[in-house]
């Protein structure tokens, strides 16, 4: 490597380190500044290195920037720990800098990575050194690059190459020779102004978004998944298998989730296209009320040009002759009729087929079958619709909100309005949708 100035404009020092580092497997940097974009540039290419020291230092500013108390002219005791924390926290979470993160944690408990801080005065000092004393070829850069991505890249910088061995590894034998590269750099390596930071450092990057200790956005994600979706992604789903021959896999699946997730949250909604058989996989969830939870009073509210074939497929695929009543739609009557029983004993199981007909919230057939739900607290709904959404989201709010017996508990919703957040209610967000 010819000696030559590096600016990064003409020329980059991360190109300049890049071609020389094959070439080494020790590496020494005094930098005023330390950032994991700039440690990635070279990750790769340190991967083979068996040693490289980092020496760190406050860099000095100027005295007007003294604000009252705080002399920022003076050495800072949590230097550098409160700007690397915050250049952490605020890097995009991309694989290679997790990567990065996890190759300098594990390099430093191998040993091959140390970093020291150097306490005594300011440092304005850059370098980047291949070698040793006892190197046969050693390079010293010296220069203006701080060890961070655009110290490395994009900053207009003056650095000089030295590729003679004799200047870069010629050791100072006292006070009164004049430095090498090296001989400079071990001197305050060694000195006693400098922190052992490794552990620190370790610490750093575990505690960040990229570390050991916390998750990533995409981690976040599959836990909530995980918690959302728990029963059906690791939970056998044999509840139904006596019925593995009379229903499609995924009908016999649909089923147990239905089951589940009314013992659970009392409500649950079947929303499969037409022609995938709602009817049969409701007759499944409406078998197992009958036969292991010994129900005694299941209606199933369709329109009235549906329940022939209810009574039709129950009997036919599930030989269910009783235990259910199918009461039309639009039979406000029937309904009312059905209601005087409650006085006796309550609805364990309501079916409400085409759901999506009482989208709208109001009107008599919406009220009278709201008043039922309401008057069997403890009753579940199981909700049928090819088309939950009709118009807008207000339809699958009106329709979870009937089989819920009208109860209102939701959760606040950060809603932003002319610039400001507002907090609302959940229904009251999908109104304004």
């Amino acid at each position: 490597m010819a000696r030559r100035l590096v600016d990064n404009q003409r020329l980059k020092l991360s190109d300049v380190l890049l071609e020389e580092m094959p070439n080494h497997d020790v590496l020494s940097i005094a930098t005023g500044y330390l950032d994991l974009p700039g440690f990635e540039l070279l990750s790769e290419a340190l991967s083979q290195y068996k040693s490289v020291r980092i020496l760190i230092g406050q860099e000095p500013l100027p005295p007007q920037y003294s604000q009252g108390a705080v002399n920022l002219a003076k050495l800072d005791e949590t230097f550098p720990e409160t700007q690397l924390r915050l250049s952490l926290e605020q890097l995009e979470q991309h694989e290679s800098m997790r990567l990065a993160a996890k190759n300098l944690r594990d390099w430093i408990s191998e040993g091959r990575v140390s970093i020291k801080i150097y306490r005594g005065n300011f440092l304005h000092a850059k370098a980047y050194i291949f070698g040793e004393l006892d190197s046969h070829k050693a390079v010293g850069i010296i220069g203006s690059s701080n060890f961070t991505r655009r110290g490395l890249t994009e900053n207009l910088e003056l650095n000089y190459v030295e590729d003679d061995v004799h200047k870069v590894t010629y050791p100072a034998l006292n006070s009164n020779q004049p430095h090498g590269h090296l001989s400079w750099f071990n001197e305050i390596w060694d000195g006693e102004n400098v922190e052992n930071w490794d552990g620190k450092f370790q610490e750093l990057i575990d505690s960040s978004p990229l570390g050991e200790l916390t998750f990533s956005q995409y981690e976040m994600y599959i836990k909530a998944l995980y918690e959302i979706y728990e029963d059906e992604l690791v939970k056998d789903l044999d509840q139904l298998a006596n019925l593995s021959e009379i229903l499609y896999s995924f009908q016999l699946r649909n089923a147990t989730l239905l089951i589940r997730k009314l013992e659970k949250h009392g409500i649950a909604m079947l929303a499969d296209s037409v022609g995938l058989g709602k009817t049969i996989t409701a007759g499944a969830v409406i078998q197992n009320y009958i036969q292991d939870k010994n129900a005694s009073r299941i209606y199933i509210i369709a329109p009235a040009s549906l329940a022939s074939q209810w009574k039709s497929e129950l009997a036919d695929v599930f030989k269910l002759f009783s235990g259910f009543e199918i009461i039309s739609l639009q039979d406000v009557n029937k309904i009312r009729q059905a209601r005087e029983l409650d006085k006796f004993a309550p609805v364990d199981l309501f079916v409400i087929d085409e759901a999506h007909n009482l989208r709208s919230g109001a009107g008599a057939r919406f009220n009278e079958i709201l008043e039922w739900f309401s008057d069997n607290p403890d009753s579940h709904v199981l909700m049928l619709t090819a088309t939950p959404i009709n118009n807008s989201l207000k339809d699958i709010k009106n329709q979870i909100q009937l089989a819920s017996k009208g109860k209102l508990e939701s959760f606040p919703v950060v809603y932003p309005t002319d610039g400001k957040v507002e907090v609302i209610d959940f229904y009251e967000a999908i109104d304004r949708l």
